[in-house]
């Protein structure tokens, strides 16, 4: 209410007063939409700093729960891989009297990254409300995971799903500045290397 009508020392104390500046009224309008609409643009310039930091804390606090949920998932699929061994191994005991079982995980220990995506189903809300659920190979109950975008879900528990940034060492390679062809002067004019490489940088 204050950010529409432009009441910009009523704004400064909620805002002090850790009030949520993410926060949406029924129309689903936060206060610096309120802001924008009603033209108030120094509480605008005040809040989108604001709604800023609260964005990046939300999203710092989202990232760190998808970190801790994908390293119990990871622990669970382990202790479930081993169980169903260990029991499989008991059956075989029982049956045949002495029998030396291996276990062999599924889950490659030796890897630095382990993989979930045989093992977890993500999915979010055909109508994008609440935030995105999982559920697990061991327990079918659709649980809810952290609220992020399901790209940056999915890049956190299927880390081998994700594309890297640079596909190949090739993309990088040296060039000699001789050989780089020149831009805005003819190729016969002299001209230092130092004056190419600020019109390519430029």
């Amino acid at each position: 209410m204050a950010a529409a009508e432009g009441l910009m020392d009523c704004v400064e104390i909620l805002v002090q007063a850790d009030a949520d500046v993410l926060a949406q009224d029924d129309m689903g309008h936060t206060a610096l939409d309120l802001a924008r609409v009603w033209s108030h643009r120094d509480v605008g310039r005040y809040l989108r700093r604001f709604m800023w930091e609260a964005e990046k804390k939300k999203e710092m606090e989202g990232m760190s729960q998808a970190r801790v949920l994908y390293r119990d998932l990871v622990a669970m699929a382990k202790l479930n891989v081993v169980d169903k061994t260990s029991l499989i191994d008991k059956k075989m005991r029982d049956q045949d009297g002495f029998y030396v079982g291996r276990h062999e995980l599924k889950l490659d220990e030796s890897r630095s990254v382990i993989d979930l995506r045989d093992v977890v189903r993500l999915w979010r809300d055909s109508r994008g409300r609440g935030p995105p659920q999982y559920s697990t190979r061991w327990d079918s109950t659709p649980r809810d995971a952290p609220d992020l975008p399901l790209a940056v879900l999915r890049s956190v528990l299927f880390p081998r799903v994700s594309p890297f940034r640079i596909n190949s060492p090739q993309d990088f390679y040296t060039r000699d500045i001789k050989l780089v062809p020149r831009r805005r002067r003819p190729q016969g004019w002299s001209t230092s290397r130092w004056t190419e490489v600020a019109k390519h940088l430029g």
